[in-house]
């Protein structure tokens, strides 16, 4: 009869801690980083307080200058999701931080890559290089125009010398 009890107790207490509330859980802030490119990094958080202006804050993981600050306003169910602008050429990890009214940290989250590989390594290709190319473009067409225009003429000019002969 003994080994039947403690069976019986074995199978009721998980089922006991299963029905046991989670509030604790559920109310532990959580912010996350995704989708870092050359101009931002996507951030979100959950379990915040709820329509309240919070402080995000990007540092620069190696050498801890600040990238960007920003405020968001969370949603009734205390979450948000926003795009933190700032200039991630070159930087491998950044670590944000979210702040409540009163300046204390809520929340925080870290986003890294390999350091032999930083954001936007390859060199920025913007509008401002592209008009010496444009007149280097412009330059070589009529270069090549003016190149086939001269044999043009040379072979005319020496048709008739042959018909001659």
């Amino acid at each position: 009869m003994r080994p039947l009890r403690f069976l019986l107790a074995g199978s009721v207490t998980p089922l006991l801690l299963l029905l046991l509330p989670t509030t604790a859980l559920a109310q532990t802030p959580r912010a996350e980083l995704r989708d870092m490119s050359c101009t931002g990094i996507q951030a979100a958080g959950t379990d915040l307080p709820e329509r309240t202006t919070l402080r995000l804050t990007l540092v620069d993981t190696d050498d801890h200058a600040t990238l960007a600050r920003q405020d968001v306003v969370t949603s009734a169910a205390g979450t948000f999701e926003t795009t933190v602008n700032a200039q991630l050429k070159q930087v491998a990890g950044v670590h944000m931080t979210v702040q409540g009214p009163g300046g204390e940290e809520l929340a925080f989250a870290d986003h890294g890559m390999d350091k032999t590989m930083p954001m936007c390594n390859l060199p920025f290709t913007g509008a401002g290089g592209t008009t010496p190319l444009l007149y280097s473009g412009i330059a070589l067409v009529t270069l090549g125009g003016v190149a086939v225009s001269l044999a043009a003429w040379r072979l005319r000019r020496a048709a008739p010398a042959r018909q001659r002969a």
